[in-house]
């Protein structure tokens, strides 16, 4: 599979570099990064603007940087967020102080304030630091800063409170994952772990992505439950979700399947006719590894749009012996034919062979 590239563009070498120290953290090696400085004396070429999705760091430069990005590539306008040890220091500090807040500029320092007011702090008084001269004026200067250096900045020591870099909030690492198309990423345990150490003032976001996990691990509960194989696809044939009964049938392991092509891992599968034809196929024979497999397709409309398909699939021979356990069962309570094949009138040559393939067949 060809990994996309990510662009992380800023006007600041150290901010475009922080950032991306960020994202590869998440992402691993799920996506290549580049980065792009850009500023209004920079001249770029054709394989600077190769990426699939680029993260504006700045504000001023998305309108900048929009006219000169390929059709085929998309923009983020970066969002910033503060760690909820940033948010617990300045929970800890006493109503009506005056806090200075000392960024990378002064259009970081207005985000941060926005966020800080946002999340609930407003017992305190924030500013955007005025450089040396004021010191008086702030009771703390809170420094959004990763590198703890006394020396660095010229503030008295009792005020100055290293509080951490800014952060990419996690409404950007959602918009980012679901462009690139790593959306099974959003609900995996690194998502999960960088959220909680996030202060998120994005509320109704954070309900509906709460609720949509919930959704994930009900599908997930089930889909490990049915006695036969769950595959599902998105609308371009990627397969995103497959149960261990499909890797059991298909005989692959689940890493050699998860975001693979459908269409070339298992042509077999009818998903190209549903996926085009929006159809559904019910109990479709075909044969894999020797084996017959009867398969049922359906497609996954929502809001009038196709999103994929879902196929369930079982060894035929599986699928007699569950009738064959079933009827046993039924027999056992005291459920029995109403007539036997010495019921069937007539003692010709044809009469009797029927009788006989039909023996074979109960």
């Amino acid at each position: 599979m060809i990994k996309k590239i990510l662009a992380v563009i800023g006007d600041d070498k150290n901010k475009i570099h922080n950032y991306r120290k960020q994202l590869e953290s998440l992402f691993n090696d799920q996506i290549i990064f580049k980065e792009i400085f850009y500023s209004e004396h920079t001249t770029l070429n054709n394989s600077d603007l190769e990426f699939d999705v680029g993260l504006v760091c700045s504000g001023y430069l998305f309108p900048r940087f929009s006219p000169l990005i390929k059709k085929s590539s998309q923009l983020i306008m970066m969002r910033r967020t503060i760690s909820k040890y940033s948010f617990d220091i300045m929970k800890s500090i006493p109503q009506g102080k005056c806090i200075g807040i000392l960024a990378s500029d002064m259009e970081m320092e207005s985000v941060l304030i926005s966020k800080l007011y946002s999340s609930g702090l407003l017992h305190l008084n924030f500013f955007p630091y005025i450089k040396p001269g004021l010191h008086a004026f702030y009771d703390y200067i809170a420094i959004f800063d990763d590198e703890i250096n006394e020396n660095k900045y010229d503030i008295p020591k009792e005020n100055a409170l290293f509080v951490g870099q800014s952060l990419l909030d996690i409404s950007t690492i959602v918009d980012i994952a679901t462009k690139l198309e790593l959306d099974d990423f959003i609900f995996n345990q690194d998502i999960e772990n960088t959220y909680s150490k996030l202060v998120s003032v994005d509320f109704g976001f954070t309900n509906i992505l709460g609720k949509a996990k919930l959704c994930e691990s009900y599908l997930d509960v089930i889909i490990k439950m049915v006695n036969q194989g769950v595959m599902g696809v998105n609308s371009s044939g990627k397969i995103k979700t497959c149960n261990k009964e499909a890797t059991n049938i298909l005989n692959m392991n689940m890493l050699s399947i998860i975001n693979k092509n459908v269409f070339e891992l298992f042509p077999f599968i009818p998903f190209k006719e549903v996926l085009e034809n929006h159809v559904k196929v019910k109990n479709y024979v075909a044969k894999y590894q020797d084996v017959n497999i009867i398969i049922s397709v359906n497609p996954l409309f929502h809001s009038g749009k196709l999103h994929g398909a879902i196929a369930t699939f079982k060894r035929y021979t599986d699928l007699e012996e569950e009738q064959h356990n079933i009827r046993a069962k039924i027999m056992k309570k005291g459920h029995i034919a109403k007539y036997t094949f010495n019921d069937i009138v007539g003692i010709s040559d044809e009469i009797n062979r029927c009788k006989s393939i039909a023996k074979k067949m109960a």
